[in-house]
């Protein structure tokens, strides 16, 4: 065998789409991508599968500029890090201080949500995927704000909550799956809109401390293209 690549589509708000995972390809010489693509592409188009994503190893950069002459574009980076020594001043410059969540923030969590995907509707995005409201957003928080499972942290600067990171368990993580499952015991996820560039580090640094006891051992990234 000189290499496969199989796809399949995710949930409907991505659209008529088609996702190669981070297992989902592999080819003894770049190059073969190409005409895998084009082989598996016809069928998905066939089949009204219209929008192609691949997540594809950013550390393998002839691999990486095989899918960009494909027409692919660079479109997010998932990365996996040691987890830093832990940091017990929550208190930074500036105004900036991390602390976990309380119910009354779930107003200004769900407006980090929505800042995401409105920003992605965009130029040079346009993103077709559906907005919830901001009342939807919050529901769903406020439905999830108990679950022992996940543990959140906010950055807030001068009173007002301008970030947020959820830490997990690497099994409840929905990123890491079947063979792409890391050796590493947690997970954690930001949301955007950090006005200071210390926040986004300060609290994914506190999310990723206390929710993986300091036991990942393990740094991997990927560059997920899509067309």
């Amino acid at each position: 065998m000189e290499g496969f690549l199989v796809g399949a589509p995710l949930e409907n708000s991505w659209g008529p789409n088609v996702w190669v995972p981070p297992a989902g390809h592999a080819v003894t010489e770049p190059e073969l991508v190409r005409d895998l693509y084009a082989a598996a592409a016809e069928r998905w188009v066939a089949d009204g599968c219209t929008s192609h994503y691949a997540i594809v190893p950013a550390t393998d950069e002839a691999l990486v500029d095989a899918w960009f002459r494909l027409g692919f574009g660079h479109q997010h980076v998932h990365a996996i890090r040691e987890v830093p020594e832990p940091d017990n001043d929550e208190a930074g410059g500036d105004g900036l201080a991390i602390r976990p969540a309380r119910r009354d923030d779930l107003v200004a969590l769900a407006r980090l949500d929505l800042a995401l995907s409105e920003h992605q509707r965009l130029s040079p995005v346009f993103s077709r995927m559906p907005i919830p409201s901001l009342e939807e957003v919050r529901a769903a928080l406020d439905e999830d704000f108990d679950d022992e499972r996940f543990t959140t942290f906010v950055a807030e600067h001068d009173g007002e909550v301008i970030g947020s990171a959820i830490g997990c368990a690497i099994e409840v993580s929905s990123t890491h799956t079947s063979l792409t499952l890391p050796r590493v015991r947690r997970s954690s996820g930001l949301r955007p809109s950090f006005p200071s560039a210390a926040a986004p580090a300060r609290v994914g640094c506190l999310a990723s401390a206390f929710s993986s006891g300091r036991a990942t051992r393990a740094i991997r990234t990927s560059s997920p293209t899509g067309t």
